[in-house]
């Protein structure tokens, strides 16, 4: 974790310009991204 900022990173190997051919890596990615949104930026209940 360089200067203290948390990331992760996503490598979509078998993809080009979009991630179609990465699944699980969409997947996992959405993911973060959902996690990365509710803690951040938490929608209202």
């Amino acid at each position: 974790m360089e200067n203290n900022v948390d990331y992760k990173y996503f490598e979509a190997t078998h993809s080009g310009h979009g991630l179609q051919n990465d699944d699980k890596i969409y997947k996992e990615y959405m993911e973060t991204v959902e996690e990365y949104l509710d803690k951040y930026i938490p929608a209202e209940k």
